[in-house]
């Protein structure tokens, strides 16, 4: 009776010890990477681009404000020598992904989680690395309403429809920025966000309508991007925080937003 005791008690210790290791440590965020590794510096890789611009959707589309990110290239050697040694990434391994802890200098100590070998045909399973992101950081990933606060019209858009209005977003969104881009900054610097948010609303506009104009019936990656960007054009109050003369070309791009949502949920029936 006393050996069964013995034996039950060191099966439960071993089974608390091996419990206590599998549990996920949570370090501050500021001491994870998410880094992306790419065969060269010039040119970028087309599937590096595709996944740095996918990781940025997706940490908008989650409020993932604080994860940093990053990119090294193999045919950097320092970078590649970092990459085998200390991430054990290897050439074949490229493009990867990978959930980096930094030291407190900002230096890689060791790869937390890795994604090798991602290209444009698996970007879906970038969702598991910021499911593991938010895992060991502790934030947690909040769901964000695409279409959340623009209004959509009451229209049914034919494809030239759709592409009239992304071409009107682009067109809008770029001159505006021509118009703002050289003037100084407030001086309490209340209109930098609705700057930068104005910048990456023209720069995802020219990615949808080039989308478009290639034949792409339903780009939703494109569409994602420009409806992710128009909720921080919206909340960076541009109407009261850019310029003043440059304040009247606000209502006319929120009116292009709405035909692009229109054309979202036209074509993409059911999603938000």
């Amino acid at each position: 009776m006393m050996k069964k005791f013995c034996l039950l008690t060191l099966l439960l210790a071993l089974t608390l010890g091996a419990a206590t290791q599998a549990a996920p440590t949570t370090l501050l965020p500021e001491r994870i990477l998410v880094l992306v590794v790419g065969p060269t510096t010039s040119p970028i890789h087309p599937d590096e681009g595709e996944v740095v611009q996918r990781l940025n959707l997706l940490r908008r589309q989650h409020g993932l404000d604080q994860m940093q990110l990053a990119t090294m290239h193999y045919d950097q050697p320092a970078q590649a020598r970092v990459c085998r040694e200390v991430l054990s990434i290897q050439g074949r391994d490229l493009v990867a992904v990978s959930l980096v802890e930094l030291d407190a200098r900002g230096n890689p100590m060791q790869s937390l989680y890795t994604l090798p070998r991602v290209t444009s045909a698996n970007l879906d399973q970038l969702q598991g690395a910021l499911s593991r992101f938010s895992q060991l950081s502790g934030l947690p990933l909040r769901d964000l309403n695409l279409a959340d606060g623009i209004p959509v019209r009451d229209e049914i858009l034919t494809s030239e429809g759709v592409l009239n209005t992304a071409r009107r977003l682009e067109s809008l969104t770029q001159s505006l920025w021509a118009e703002v881009r050289n003037q100084p900054l407030r001086a309490d610097q209340a209109d930098r966000r609705a700057r930068q948010a104005l910048l990456n609303l023209a720069e995802n506009s020219l990615l949808l309508r080039q989308a478009l104009d290639q034949g792409l019936i339903n780009p939703r990656e494109q569409f994602q991007l420009v409806l992710t960007q128009a909720q921080e054009w919206k909340a960076s109050r541009p109407e009261l925080n850019l310029p003043v003369r440059s304040r009247e070309k606000v209502a006319p791009i929120n009116e292009a937003l709405m035909g692009v949502r229109q054309a979202w949920l036209q074509l993409n029936p059911g999603l938000p």
